[in-house]
């Protein structure tokens, strides 16, 4: 009969002469058949082809891949030998110990061979080498031919040196792998010892050099019957050199019938054209109904047009969704993009190749465990794994479970202080106990937790044996999670890596991890069956050869399809080509893949039996620029208009649909994907209507809709300042006011008066509703602004408590070495205090801020010793309570604390000291500030009452920084009269608008602020909308001031 060579550009045609001759060799013979296919996905297609064209089934007949078939040859011949097929993780960690072996510390590879990354390149480099038929001898010894290392020597020689002990390693323990598999299946037919079979190639258009040999082999001892996709023209140009090849070994090229140019279908008919601008176009009038071509803004966005289109053409082109194939050329970013849109729009999908494990919730648990070990136990690393992971709480805390409460125990370790380290954890915890009241059991079942982890992973080895090492995970994971489905498959996978003792060595932790991550990464979790009822989603390489009546092929842009080819950075394509050159040897070269590129982006086309959907972005992602469409739709639209085009026709083409940014749901509420968008289609529909009743339905699915709607109305329609706003309006509002402040309501402190100048909208949300941002302790870089200073302010009155109790006043006449180490004994007692206390961050930052916080004391120090006017401190922490009078017959107590009041050396005259450690706010004498700046000028009047028979000078903000040049900023008594006049009228109007709850946003005071997502970016606008409202009138009086 003979070897045939059968060729079709249509997938259909060729896959009927294949199943016709299937058909008859089974009728002619009981021997074996195997079709051999590019990949699993095919076969299992044509496996379902014959069934359904065959009732009576296909017995005997197997349909594998080129290593499957390879390994019915010669598998079991190798495990009667004593050998075993290696696993991947066996292989990358065999690997990685023969680069740490031939790697020197000095040598080409030295800083690479310890990344992962690199083992990954190497394995690729190997794996071209002996698909190239080149031996590690063959290497070493072309390696050894160059003397200088200027002449890549070294480089070649470590690489002879790794694949030499690599494959050392693999013959030393009996393995194999699928290339020993090909080596081997060809032996034994040289040898005619195997039985008798029928073959049949289908859907290759290309193999390696031992792939070839193989086939070689093959040819010389049976016939066989080659089907291939082929279409004479630039666009097979790659598979041009196999097909060449094949005819060459005496096969007889049979080019299967085509259909007649009337009856050809329009996307036969671009195929054939593609790629080849002069040869006569396809009629442009049908190629609109089988060619889709859509632009985004982003990939997000094109994933979700797809949804859209795929239910398009369920419903109105007849498809089933199992009929649609969505062809990617990279599986990133689009293969979970889609998985997750599909799964919100309810479309069933098969993703082939699934999703790792690793990427699980499980798997991601283990990551947290190897993560908390690694920072040493961290607070953010403990805490993201506590509500994360699937933890078994009842089997934990069995009848305490209830108490359970990870979001409160993320608030536990915030208010701990908590950064790092096992001891830390257990002394901080243990700290809060008795000062959280109601929530003293949540916080126990939380000690309880910790304990119970900190117990289990402590018990894992920092080294240990494979098995040792494996089962003790797995016992933490059984102790630690809830049973599930997906937790036993991690189980199983980690239980494989016991077995790996057979590698004769110990493993320490973190490469345990590691192989964690490759085990969990390679195991896959699929959802749905291919071609069974859901839309297929796969790289193009697994699914080429399968005919779909709908192809979609997103991500239609340069580098994504064509893809961009990099060399091999390892081994380059010069170095490879000299190779090949010297050995007369085949070595792949990585950047000769553009012609196997536009053979991909042909078969996607002619699998596409009736319409297929070019997609792509129109924009980077976190760039937001521009991207360039493949240049591929160029030479499509040149197939189906005939003649040569360049961007800007593309942009102009009919075919091209553009989704605009600004669009963001669809016009047809019956083609939304997601409640989301059928709200806004139906809000855009009421609107352009003027039928708002339309829109009720909203409120009756959510109450905070009609109550957000309405407060945007009210926000917006009303040129007055409402509830919504932070005017207190309504009864419950104003009782609910009036029971906070209550005794409150006649009782400020100087720097509590001061914030509701600033912002009385932020004064409202941080002292009556005390809202504040939680700082993250473990990403602490330095104290806050409000911890530094009072550390500053307790130094500073330990440091001169203890020179008023040693009488060694005045300063000038001390010994500075002695003030300095009283200083210095002080700081240290406050900073240990501190630190039982409070959060300090991490430690070497903690130990940096405690040097800038004693040289700025120390800076603070020397400027008080060359004070001369003779004061010395008198009261440190001075306490007053005293009656204010306002405006009218009105009064209120102040009360509060001064820092430090110093007297002349007569007592007669005083002054007030205020520490300040932030940035300098420059103050001039009198001023306000428009009621910012009230405390001197109320300290001033505080302690006038308390020292009656003293004349108060000044009152001065004395900034404790070096940054500030340790200035002083000083408000006097001289005017005395007119200043507090000025200051009763700022008080009585804060304190009016405090008792009357009205406290509007006032947007000129943003920075520093933590309540700007509350206010949103419409608080200016709003402001000076509103700002002429009579309520408010003494504010704007007040900021009008100075």
């Amino acid at each position: 009969m003979g070897s045939k060579l059968f060729t079709s550009n249509c997938l259909q045609t060729l896959e009927n002469a294949c199943l016709t001759g299937l058909t008859h060799i089974q009728i002619d013979s009981l021997a074996p058949v195997f079709v051999v296919v590019p990949g699993n996905l095919l076969a299992l297609h044509l496996r379902r082809s014959l069934a359904r064209a065959n009732g009576s089934g296909h017995a005997n007949i197997h349909f594998v891949t080129l290593v499957d078939f390879a390994e019915q040859l010669a598998g079991e011949k190798l495990l009667r030998a004593g050998r075993r097929a290696v696993a991947p993780l066996a292989e990358e960690l065999i690997l990685g110990k023969a680069i740490s072996e031939a790697v020197p510390a000095d040598g080409y590879f030295a800083e690479l061979k310890d990344h992962i990354t690199f083992c990954h390149s190497i394995s690729a480099t190997l794996a071209d080498l002996r698909e190239a038929l080149i031996t590690q001898e063959e290497l070493e010894s072309w390696a050894s031919s160059f003397p200088a290392p200027k002449a890549g020597g070294h480089k070649l020689k470590e690489l002879a040196g790794i694949y030499s002990r690599y494959r050392g390693t693999f013959n030393q323990m009996g393995l194999f792998d699928r290339n020993d598999l090909l080596e081997q299946s060809i032996a034994l037919l040289e040898q005619d010892a195997i039985s008798d079979f029928h073959l049949f190639f289908y859907g290759f258009y290309d193999f390696n050099p031992l792939q070839r040999k193989l086939v070689e082999t093959i040819l010389k001892k049976k016939d066989v019957l080659f089907f291939f996709p082929w279409i004479d023209g630039p666009a097979f140009d790659y598979a041009l050199p196999t097909l060449t090849w094949l005819k060459n070994l005496g096969c007889e090229h049979l080019p299967l019938e085509r259909a007649s140019t009337a009856e050809q279908h329009p996307l036969q008919k671009i195929s054939e054209t593609l790629f080849s601008p002069f040869r006569p176009a396809p009629q442009p009038d049908k190629a609109g109904d089988h060619v889709e071509l859509l632009s985004a803004p982003g990939e997000a966005r094109e994933a979700m047009e797809i949804a859209r289109r795929c239910l398009r053409w369920v419903t109105d082109q007849g498809m089933k969704f199992s009929e649609i194939g969505i062809l990617l050329r990279s599986r990133e970013p689009y293969a979970p993009l889609l998985a997750e849109t599909f799964s919100h729009a309810a479309i069933p999908f098969y993703l082939h190749g699934g999703t790792p494990l690793w990427n699980s919730r499980e798997g991601q648990s283990l990551r947290l465990i190897f993560k908390i070990l690694k920072e040493d136990w961290s607070r953010s690393s403990v805490m993201e794994f506590i509500t994360f992971a699937p933890l078994a709480f009842d089997h934990i805390h069995r009848e305490q479970a209830i108490h359970a409460h990870p979001a409160l125990w993320e608030l536990f370790s915030l208010k701990a202080g908590i950064v790092g380290g096992k001891e830390e954890w257990k002394e901080r915890l243990s700290r809060l106990l008795g000062k959280e009241r109601g929530e003293g059991e949540i916080l126990k079942a939380f000690i309880h937790f910790m304990d119970v982890l900190l117990g289990l992973l402590g018990t894992i080895p920092r080294r240990a044996s494979w098995s040792e090492m494996s089962y003790k995970l797995i016992s933490i994971a059984q102790e630690l999670f809830v049973h599930s489905e997906s937790m036993q498959r991690v189980i199983d996978e980690i239980e494989r890596l016991a077995g790996y003792d057979f590698l004769g060595e110990e493993t320490d932790l973190e490469r345990f991890a590691q192989a964690i991550q490759s085990a969990l990464t390679s195991a896959r979790e699929e959802a749905g069956g291919f071609g069974k009822e859901g839309v297929f989603i796969g790289d193009l390489m697994s699914a080429r050869g399968i005919p779909f009546k709908g192809v979609i092929v997103p991500g239609m842009v340069e580098r994504l399809f064509p893809l961009k080819h990099r060399q091999d950075p390892v081994f380059l394509d010069r170095e490879r080509q000299f190779l090949s050159e010297s050995l007369k040897k085949e070595l792949a070269q990585k950047e000769r893949g553009f012609d196997e590129e536009r053979l991909l982006f042909s078969l996607a086309l002619i699998g596409a039996q009736e319409r297929i959907l070019l997609t792509f972005p129109r924009l980077e992602p976190f760039t937001a620029r521009e991207r360039i469409p493949s240049f591929f739709l160029l030479r499509l639209m040149e197939a189906v208009v005939g003649k040569a085009v360049d961007f800007s026709d593309f942009e102009e083409w009919q075919l091209l649909e553009r989704i605009p940014l600004s669009r963001l749901f669809p016009r047809s509420a019956s083609e939304s994907l997601t409640t989301l968008e059928y709200d806004l289609n139906q809000a855009e529909t009421a609107l352009a209507e003027r039928n708002m009743p339309a829109l009720d339905y909203l409120s009756r699915l959510s109450p905070f809709f009609s109550r957000s709607l309405r407060a945007e109305a009210r926000r917006w329609g009303e040129k007055k300042f409402t509830e919504f706003d932070g005017v207190l309006t309504s009864r419950e509002s104003r009782a609910a006011l009036e029971r906070f402040l209550g005794k409150k309501a006649s009782s400020f402190s100087p720097t509590r008066l001061a914030p509701d100048a600033r912002c009385p909208y932020r004064y409202f949300l941080q002292t009556l509703l005390s809202l504040a941002p939680w700082e993250e302790t473990d990403k602490l870089e330095a104290l806050s602004p409000i911890d530094r200073g009072a550390l500053v302010h307790r130094i500073l009155f330990l440091f001169f408590s203890r020179l008023k109790e040693e009488n060694r006043f005045p300063l000038a006449a001390q010994d500075r070495s002695y003030l300095n180490s009283v200083l210095m004994e002080l700081a240290e007692k406050a900073f240990q205090e501190f630190a039982q206390e409070k959060a300090t961050g991490y430690p070497l930052l903690w130990s940096l801020e405690k040097s800038r916080i004693l040289a700025s004391l120390e800076g603070f120090v020397k400027t008080e010793l060359k004070d001369l006017e003779g004061f010395e401190p008198a009261y440190l922490e001075q306490s007053f309570n005293c009656p204010f009078p306002l405006d009218g017959k009105r009064a209120i107590v102040l009360r509060g604390r001064i820092d430090r009041i110093d007297l002349s050396p007569d007592g007669r005259q005083a002054r007030i000291i205020d520490y300040k450690t932030g940035y300098p706010q420059p103050i001039g004498d009198g001023e306000f500030k428009g009621g910012e700046a009230l405390q001197l000028p109320l300290y001033l009047y505080a302690a006038g009452q308390q020292f009656r028979g003293v004349e108060l000078t000044s009152a001065a903000y004395a900034y404790v920084s070096e940054k500030a040049g340790y200035r002083r900023f000083l408000f006097t008594t001289e005017g005395w009269t007119a200043k507090l006049k000025t200051l009763q009228a700022i008080v009585s109007g804060l304190v009016a608008g405090i008792r009357k709850g009205i406290y509007p946003a006032h947007p000129t005071s943003c920075s520093p602020c933590h309540f700007p997502l509350i206010c949103g970016h419409t608080a200016q606008v709003l402001y000076e909308r509103k700002c002429r409202d009579p309520r408010i009138a003494f504010f704007e009086r007040i900021k009008e001031i100075d």
